[in-house]
């Protein structure tokens, strides 16, 4: 028998999905107008107290991303991340924007050591959260789209280019 330990608990998941007419930008740059799909994730989880890997790694890639301001300052041992997912219905090259913010902040990626911070995320939502006990097929699959969105928003800046 396998016995495995995980330092999270109270993992909960919601969402949120409407449609919203407005602005964005086209692939080639472009300012238009569309409706926009638009799926709110928020995930939220416990690390179960400080003494934990898990607890440890957090803090270490909040550390090396210079982001230890985004703690939760009441609950320091409790992970918020919200993504705000959008995809254009209108055009005829797809068109999707993801956002983030990790316990109220948002935490767009404007140096290379913010993807220190997204790499932990991605982790996070593809290989911890999906394997705990009691993960429903559907929130895999919420989990599954907010590691899309972790890709696709490093993949937009490490395709910026560096001048």
């Amino acid at each position: 028998m396998t016995v495995s330990f995980t330092g999270i608990n109270n993992f909960r998941m919601a969402k949120a999905c409407y449609q919203k007419f407005g602005n964005y930008l086209s692939p080639i740059q472009e300012l238009k107008q569309g409706e926009k799909n638009i799926t709110e994730v928020k995930i939220s989880f416990d690390l179960n107290n400080k003494n934990t890997s898990d607890y440890d790694n957090y803090i270490e890639a909040l550390s090396r991303a210079n982001r230890l301001n985004l703690l939760n300052k009441e609950k320091p041992t409790t992970v918020n991340l919200h993504m705000k997912y959008q995809e254009v219905v209108d055009d005829a090259i797809p068109v999707t924007h993801a956002a983030f913010k990790l316990n109220n902040n948002l935490i767009p990626i404007t140096k290379d050591s913010d993807l220190i911070l997204y790499t932990y995320l991605a982790k996070m939502t593809r290989e911890t959260l999906p394997h705990l006990e009691g993960t429903s097929e559907a929130q895999k699959k919420l989990l599954k789209l907010t590691n899309k969105g972790i890709a696709q928003t490093a993949s937009e800046y490490i395709d910026l280019p560096k001048y």
